[in-house]
C-alpha cells in the first residue's frame, strides 16, 4: 500500500457525513475553523440531473424500477446495503443483528422516512418511572432548547397537542387529511384514541432560499430534488459550503474516501487520519508531481523518443515540478492538455520560460467547419455553422436540431458539473444556471456584475454582486464564455467595470436559449468576436465617449476595427456604424462586417464586408 502524506492541515476533520457528521461540518466551518469532510461513498446531489430519480417512470428503468444492486430498488437513493463487500462488521455470537450502511453523500438521511419526533421527560427518567433501565443523567429540559434549535433549522411539520410524553415543538403546516384519513380519525377517536398528524422533516412552508417546498410526490425514499425534505447533504453540508464561500471557515470534501485509520500521539490524541481513495480508475494512483515524474520515466522507451499526451494535467498536485524536471530528458516530448484557464499559472510559466509553447485551442472556424463536414460553401452552410457551432464531434451526428442540441447541452451540463461546480465546490447551482442562461440571451451586450445581480433580483434569483463576479470567472475559466473588456479611445485607458460576454461555442449558447430570429445580431456578433480571437488577435470593445465601436483588435502591433451590423440599408445604421469608425483618427484598417451580399467597396477608406467573406479569410 502507497500512503501518500497531505501537506494541508485542517483544524478538524469529520469522518461521515450523515446526521451527526452534516450537523458538525455546519456548526464548526460557522464558527470559522478550516474542516475536512470525508465520505466513504459518491458525492450525491439530489438535484443533479445525472443522480436524480425523482419522479421517474417505471419505464425509464430496463427492470421497471427493480434493483440488482440497490437492495430497495433502483430507483431508491440508498447507495450501499446490508451487506458490502470489503467492509463486514462482527456479530455477537447467536444473534441475527443486521446493520443498513449507505455509502454516499448524507448517508442514510437520504433515504428515511423523515418521522421526526422528540424523547418526552420520561424517556430520559425511566428507571425513576417504571423500574427498568437506567436514568439518563440529562433531562428533557436540558435537550429542549436544541430541539427547538433542530426543528426551525430543517423544518418539521405537525400539530401542537398536548400529549403527555409527546412533546410539541415549533411545527409547519400539517398537509391537510386525506378523505380515508378523516374516516380512521373519526373512527379512532369514538374509541378514545387520539389521531394526529405526523411529525416529518418536510417542508410545507418556506423557511429560506436554498430549500424548496413539498409537492406531495410521495417519493421521499428517491431524495428530493427541490430539498423539500431533510437530508444531511442537501440541508446541512450544502448551505454550510455555501456560506463558506463567502465568509466563514472553509470545507473541504473528500468523497469516495474510507478512513481506515485514526492517527494519534503519545498522548493518545487524534491527530489526523488514514483513508483510501476508493476511485479505481486508470491511471487514478497518479495525484502528485513525484507520482507522475516516476511512472513517465518508468514506461518511458528504451532507444528511442517517447512522446507523452497528459490530460487534464492541472487536476496533478504540483505538476509543474513535474513538468520541470522531465523536460531535462531530451528523448521525452510532452504534450498537456487542460480544461482550465489556470493550467499555467504565473508562477509555472515563468519557471517553464522558454522551454513551452502554449496553444488555446478553440472550436473550429467556419473555413475548418465546411471542410469538416464537406460542405458546400454557402448560406445554407453559414446557417449551419452560426446555429450549431464549431464542435468536432458533430461530423458523427446528424446535423438536425434535435440530435445536436441534445448533444450539445450534454456537453454543456459535463463542463458545469465537472469543470466549474465540482471545481470550485458551487452549491447554488440554479443561480449558476440562470447566470449562463441570463448571458446568452445578453449576449455581446454591456454588463457589470452588478447591473446582472440587479437584473436576477428582479427575477427572484438573488446573489451580491461580488458573488456575480466568481461564477462569471469560474465560467471564463472553464472556456464556456469570453469575458471582454471596454477600452476608452480617447483617455486611453481600461474601464473597470463593464464588460460584454461572448459564448465560445455559438452551439451550446443556441441549445441552451435556442436558435431565435431575433437574436441574429448578437449571433453575428459572437461569430465575428470569435473569429477574431482564433485569428490571434487580442480583443477589446472600443469606446468613444457615449459612442461605441464593437470590437478593436490588435496583433504584433497592428490593430484593426470592426463594427457589425445584420444590415446598413437604413441611413441611421449607417451614420452610426460608419460614423463611429470615422472618429478614430489613425490609419489602422477599419471593417463594416455585415449580412448583405454587398462587399468590398468602403466609404471614406472603411471596407464594408460580408460576413461569410469575412470569416474565410
Amino acid at each position: 500500500m502507497q500512503i501518500k502524506k497531505s501537506s494541508k492541515v485542517f483544524d478538524v476533520i469529520i469522518v461521515g457525513s450523515g446526521a451527526g457528521g452534516g450537523m458538525a461540518t455546519k456548526i464548526l466551518s460557522e464558527a470559522g475553523l478550516n474542516i475536512a469532510v470525508l465520505e466513504a461513498g459518491p458525492h450525491f446531489d439530489p438535484a443533479d440531473p445525472k443522480q436524480k430519480n425523482q419522479l421517474k417512470w417505471p419505464y425509464e428503468s430496463p427492470r421497471r424500477g427493480a434493483g440488482t444492486t440497490r437492495t430497495f430498488g433502483e430507483f431508491d437513493a440508498a447507495y450501499g446495503g446490508w451487506e458490502i463487500e470489503g467492509e463486514p462488521y462482527t456479530r455477537k455470537n447467536g444473534t441475527k443483528f443486521e446493520w443498513f450502511r449507505s455509502r454516499m453523500l448524507g448517508g442514510r438521511t437520504n433515504h428515511w422516512g423523515r418521522i421526526s419526533l422528540r424523547f418526552g421527560p420520561l424517556d430520559f427518567k425511566r428507571r425513576s418511572h417504571d423500574g427498568l433501565g437506567d436514568d439518563w443523567p440529562i433531562s428533557y429540559e436540558d435537550v429542549r432548547p436544541y430541539y427547538d434549535k433542530v426543528d426551525k433549522l430543517i423544518g418539521v411539520f405537525g400539530s401542537k397537542e398536548g400529549i403527555a410524553n409527546e412533546p410539541d415543538g415549533f411545527f409547519l403546516p400539517a398537509p391537510k387529511p386525506r378523505l380515508h384519513e378523516m374516516y380512521y380519525k373519526k373512527g379512532a377517536e369514538k374509541m378514545g384514541i387520539p389521531v394526529i398528524p405526523s411529525r416529518l422533516s418536510i417542508l410545507t412552508k418556506k423557511i429560506n432560499e436554498d430549500r424548496g417546498v413539498c409537492f406531495y410526490c410521495n417519493q421521499c425514499s428517491r431524495s428530493c430534488s427541490v430539498y423539500a425534505d431533510f437530508s444531511s447533504g442537501s440541508c446541512l453540508i450544502f448551505p454550510a459550503q455555501k456560506l463558506a464561500e463567502k465568509s466563514t471557515g472553509q470545507i473541504t470534501l473528500f468523497t469516495d474516501a474510507m478512513v481506515r485509520e485514526v492517527l494519534t500521539d503519545d498522548r493518545g490524541k487524534a491527530t489526523g487520519v488514514v483513508y483510501i481513495n476508493k476511485e479505481d480508475l486508470a491511471f487514478s494512483f497518479i495525484k502528485t508531481a513525484e507520482d507522475l515524474n516516476e511512472y513517465i520515466l518508468a514506461h518511458r522507451a528504451k532507444s528511442r523518443k517517447t512522446y507523452v499526451f497528459i490530460d487534464e494535467i492541472q487536476d496533478i498536485e504540483n505538476f509543474g515540478d513535474a513538468l520541470r524536471s522531465l523536460l531535462l530528458q531530451d528523448d521525452l516530448d510532452l504534450y498537456c492538455t487542460g480544461s482550465n484557464a489556470n493550467l499555467l499559472s504565473g508562477d509555472i510559466a515563468g519557471h517553464l520560460s522558454g522551454r513551452y509553447i502554449a496553444l488555446e485551442v478553440f472550436s473550429l472556424a467556419y473555413p475548418e467547419f465546411i471542410t469538416f463536414h464537406g460542405l458546400t460553401e454557402n448560406d445554407e452552410s453559414l446557417n449551419k455553422y452560426l446555429k450549431y457551432g464549431g464542435l468536432p464531434y458533430l461530423i458523427h451526428l446528424e446535423l438536425k436540431d434535435e440530435v445536436v442540441f441534445e448533444y450539445l447541452k450534454n456537453i454543456y451540463q459535463s463542463i458545469v458539473y465537472r469543470d466549474i461546480i465540482n471545481r470550485y465546490a458551487i452549491r447554488n447551482v440554479n443561480f449558476l444556471e440562470q447566470l449562463v442562461l441570463f448571458l446568452a440571451a445578453h449576449t455581446g451586450s454591456i454588463f457589470s456584475a452588478k447591473k446582472i445581480s440587479d437584473f436576477l433580483k428582479s427575477q427572484r434569483v438573488k446573489m451580491a454582486p461580488n458573488q456575480v463576479q466568481n461564477y462569471i470567472q469560474h465560467l471564463v475559466n472553464a472556456f464556456l464564455v469570453h469575458k471582454v473588456g471596454r477600452y476608452d479611445l480617447i483617455g486611453k485607458r481600461m474601464f473597470e467595470i463593464g464588460e460584454k460576454y461572448y459564448f465560445e461555442n455559438l452551439g451550446i449558447r443556441n441549445g441552451l436559449w435556442g436558435y431565435r430570429l431575433e437574436d441574429r445580431g448578437k449571433i453575428m456578433e459572437n461569430v465575428v468576436y470569435n473569429h477574431l480571437v482564433f485569428k490571434g488577435y487580442k480583443v477589446q470593445v472600443g469606446m468613444l465617449g457615449n459612442k461605441e465601436v464593437d470590437f478593436i483588435a490588435e496583433k504584433k502591433g497592428e490593430k484593426l476595427y470592426v463594427q457589425v451590423a445584420l444590415s446598413i440599408n437604413d441611413p441611421a445604421t449607417l451614420e452610426r456604424e460608419f460614423g463611429n469608425l470615422k472618429q478614430i483618427k489613425d490609419n489602422y484598417p477599419k471593417k463594416v462586417v455585415t449580412m448583405e451580399s454587398f462587399s468590398g467597396n468602403t466609404v471614406a477608406g472603411i471596407e464594408t464586408q460580408n460576413l461569410r467573406s469575412f470569416l474565410l479569410k
